[in-house]
């Protein structure tokens, strides 16, 4: 059953999800793969990033939730779980952590490129970006 979670910083452990993921699985799962958005240190323009401050409206627990679910659907895809943190982040902090699983490493790939780009399209999920010349929304 797809999963998808909201969190502060802090709360969620990679590892502790992985391997909670691996109980859930049958022996038809043959691929696990896991993305993790990190904080850059350097802004698109190349400003150094003092953090980044993420924040999310109520629905986007559902939106990321959904986003799982459908990607569940999909031939030989067994598992899906999306968890993005909500804070105050410097770089080299975890934003997202991403995790699939499913019959055969192409398509779990596959997914996980699916799922971000649709968390970044559609997910009511926005951040900060503030460097020493100020913030902005990005």
């Amino acid at each position: 059953m797809a999963k998808a979670e909201i969190h502060k910083k802090g709360e969620v452990n990679l590892a502790k999800l992985v391997e909670d993921t691996r109980k859930i699985f049958g022996k038809d799962v043959g691929a696990l793969a896991c993305f993790v958005g990190i904080v850059r240190e350097k802004s698109k323009k190349g400003a150094k990033v003092e953090h980044l401050r993420y924040e999310a409206a109520e629905e986007a627990r559902d939106k990321l939730l959904e986003i799982a679910t459908q990607t569940e659907k999909k031939p030989s895809i067994k598992h899906v779980q999306i968890h993005h943190v909500i804070d105050e982040l410097k770089p080299g902090d975890d934003a997202i952590y991403v995790i699939v699983g499913g019959q055969h490493r192409k398509e779990v790939f596959d997914a996980i490129s699916e799922i971000m780009d649709r968390v970044k399209g559609e997910a009511l999920i926005w951040k900060k970006e503030v460097t020493k010349s100020g913030g902005n929304w990005v």
